[in-house]
C-alpha cells in the first residue's frame, strides 16, 4: 500500500500528503504509531470498568457490606492484549516506513533515520513477545508477585478486607490469604 501511495503521487518528495488517499494513509499511520494515545485510550476504558467497582467496594466497605470486585481479570487481560497489539502494530508501521523512505525517494531521509526506525521497530516487537509470555503464564506471574509482596502489606490488606466485609454473608479473605502463600 505504501509503495502504491508513493507511485500514485499521494505523497510528494518530502513525504507530505498530496491527496485524500495520502491524508487517510497518514491518519492511519499516525494512529498505529501513537503509543501515547493508545495508552491513554486503554487507561480510560479500564478506568471506566474498574474505577466504579473499586469506589463501590470502598463506599460499601465503610458500612461493612462490601463484595468482591469483579472484572479485574478481564480488565487485566484487555490491557495486556491492547498493549501487545499497540506495540506490534507500531512495529509493523515503522518497518513499513523504512522501504517507503528508501525506495520512495523521499528527500531529506538520512541513513540515521532509517536505522532509528529499524531499531525502534525491533525494540517494540521484542517487548511484545515477553509481554505475551507473561500473559500466557499469568497465574505464574501473579504467584511470583504474591511471593514478593511483603507480609505487613498482606496483613494490612487482610485487615482492611475483613473490616470492609464484616457484615457480608460471603465474607472471605481467601483471595488475600492466597497472597501470602
Amino acid at each position: 500500500m505504501s509503495s502504491w501511495a508513493v507511485a500514485t503521487g499521494a505523497f510528494d518528495a518530502k513525504g507530505n500528503s498530496q491527496s485524500t488517499a495520502g491524508a487517510i494513509i497518514m491518519w492511519l499511520l499516525n494512529g498505529m504509531v501513537d503509543l501515547n494515545g493508545s495508552f491513554i485510550f486503554i487507561g480510560c476504558v479500564v478506568s471506566l470498568i474498574v474505577a466504579p467497582q473499586v469506589l463501590a467496594y470502598f463506599l460499601s466497605g465503610l458500612f461493612g457490606c462490601a463484595s468482591r470486585v469483579i472484572l479485574i481479570r478481564w480488565a487485566m487481560t484487555l490491557t495486556f492484549w491492547f498493549v501487545i497489539k499497540s506495540f506490534a502494530a507500531a512495529s509493523g508501521a515503522l518497518f513499513a516506513l523504512v522501504p517507503v523512505a528508501i525506495w520512495g525517494g523521499l528527500e531529506g531521509i538520512r541513513s540515521a533515520f532509517i536505522i532509528q526506525m529499524c531499531v525502534m521497530a525491533i525494540s517494540l516487537i521484542m517487548i511484545s513477545f515477553p509481554l505475551l509470555g507473561i500473559y500466557n503464564d499469568l497465574e505464574g506471574f501473579l504467584s511470583f508477585l504474591k511471593a514478593k509482596c511483603p507480609t505487613p502489606l498482606i496483613n494490612l490488606l487482610t485487615w482492611v478486607h475483613n473490616l470492609a466485609t464484616r457484615h457480608s454473608k460471603n465474607s472471605s479473605v481467601a483471595d488475600l490469604r492466597g497472597l501470602s502463600e
